[in-house]
């Protein structure tokens, strides 16, 4: 089993709240962290448990520097960092120890083991320190993998010392957006002309729609349609219905879907009015294994960055177009769409990349694409891929309070110009903004280097 653990060694109780604080984020960034929380005395069972993850599991010891911490009667702290010391020397990693200094403790004051190792300063700021502790983790490939279970896990086993966590609401941003507006009604039409010619008839005019027996369901008006097709077809009316009162199924006697045909076939429309929305925004269509993926083709906008604000109302943006010099190709943001009409619409972009050679067509290979998405974004977390929705929500907006989609007529949809937020009833403090917050953040560009690097490094190996 590959060792995997970052191993956390502090002082008890005083600086638990950083401890908490900083396994929290760590686990939200994929990784496994471990600490004591409560004081052992010096015979305690528990200093088998923790020289037998110190020996087996532990990939990083991250010794937390305080005034506490180096205090001389600190037996548990020097004695986990010199096993500490020991396995490094056991391994042959001289980057095993990670120290990381809270406050203005003197070199003089730490122990022997750490003062010629290079420290991580967090006493200027929580997140500026955690931002540089991730790019050590980083250069020195610490495997991820932590899911919900290791954050309950890790809930669990220190709710004792849980003062960090308050119970103060909370807004946590989801990757959903709502629909602020359905179509007041869905209509059938019958046709004249012929059966076999009309389908491509009307797949023709672009307008989306489907088929129920001889009858096509459409979100848009009849004129609009009619307009489009010519007079190769002539559209009868013969059903209009509330939104609502087609998803319900039909009453006696009447001809249409049946209710959960009814919801496939007007969530497939709603999908498939958003996807034409995206294409007259400029976006360019992509098939992603089977489903279609929106791309933002160079320079359809300005320096192809998208400007916006966080959740946090904080300033910030993202390219949503980008070059790799060292794959020789651009990569493109790219969205797949998926509608859901449960108790509240909603609608998922669901992030994506696509690859070129000249920033206009994709490239199509799959295998070749497949090779680079993995290489490029293996690194990439929920952070990053949310502040690219972000972004793209922006994009979509505009600047307008929502997203107004033309259904065909007088017929129109809305989604929010927003993210969804879920309330929550607990919150930890907001000292760290996250980096994708940032004013100046980092772009795909730069983690690629970093990733050829990691590479290269590899096969010198």
């Amino acid at each position: 089993m590959p060792r995997q653990t970052i191993f956390i060694s502090h002082a008890k109780p005083e600086d638990n709240d950083f401890v908490l604080w900083l396994g929290s984020r760590l686990i939200g960034e994929g990784y496994q962290p471990w600490a004591e929380l409560t004081d052992l005395d010096g015979g305690a069972p528990f200093w088998a448990n923790i020289e037998r993850i110190l020996h087996e599991e532990t990939i990083r010891f991250v010794s937390v520097i305080s005034s506490s911490s180096v205090a001389t009667d600190r037996r548990g702290f020097r004695s986990e960092l010199s096993i500490a010391d020991g396995v490094g020397r056991q391994l042959g990693d001289d980057k095993f120890i990670i120290p990381v200094r809270l406050d203005d403790t003197p070199n003089s004051r730490l122990p022997a083991q750490l003062n010629q190792l290079h420290t991580l300063d967090f006493s200027r700021s929580w997140g500026e320190g955690y931002l540089e502790l991730l790019a050590t983790l980083e250069r020195s490939k610490v495997l991820r993998g932590a899911g919900s279970t290791t954050f309950e896990q890790w809930r669990t086993d220190h709710a004792a010392a849980s003062s960090l966590v308050t119970a103060t609401p909370e807004t946590a941003v989801t990757n959903l957006l709502a629909i602020t507006k359905l179509p007041e009604r869905v209509s059938l039409y019958s046709y004249e002309g012929s059966r076999e010619s009309f389908p491509k008839a009307i797949r023709d005019t672009g307008v989306p729609h489907t088929h129920f027996h001889r009858l096509c369901i459409a979100l848009a008006d009849k004129d609009h349609i009619q307009e489009l097709m010519g007079e190769s077809h002539l559209l009868k009316t013969e059903g209009v219905f509330g939104f609502s009162e087609f998803l319900d199924g039909p009453k006696a006697n009447e001809t249409r879907p049946l209710r959960s045909d009814a919801k496939n076939k007007i969530t497939g429309l709603l999908r498939e009015h958003i996807e034409r929305h995206l294409l007259a925004r400029g976006l360019v269509c992509y098939d992603a294994a089977g489903q279609n993926a929106f791309f933002f083709p160079k320079r359809l906008i300005e320096n192809d960055k998208v400007h916006y604000r966080t959740a946090w109302n904080t300033p910030t943006w993202k390219n949503v177009v980008g070059r790799s010099e060292k794959l020789g190709v651009y990569w493109h943001l790219a969205m797949k769409v998926n509608v859901s009409l449960g108790e509240q619409a909603m609608v998922r972009f669901k992030p994506y990349l696509c690859w070129s050679e000249d920033g206009q067509k994709a490239i199509t290979d799959a295998k070749r694409t497949s090779s680079l998405r993995k290489r490029f974004c293996r690194n990439w977390w929920n952070p990053q891929w949310r502040t690219l929705q972000e972004a793209f929500v922006a994009f979509l907006a505009n600047g307008d309070e929502e997203v107004v989609i033309d259904l065909g007529g007088a017929n129109i949809m809305a989604l929010a110009a927003k993210l969804s937020g879920v309330q929550l009833a607990r919150s930890m403090p907001a000292d760290l903004l996250l980096h994708d917050q940032s004013e100046d953040p980092e772009e795909p560009d730069q983690l690629d280097d970093d990733f050829h690097a990691r590479d290269e490094l590899e096969e010198e190996a």
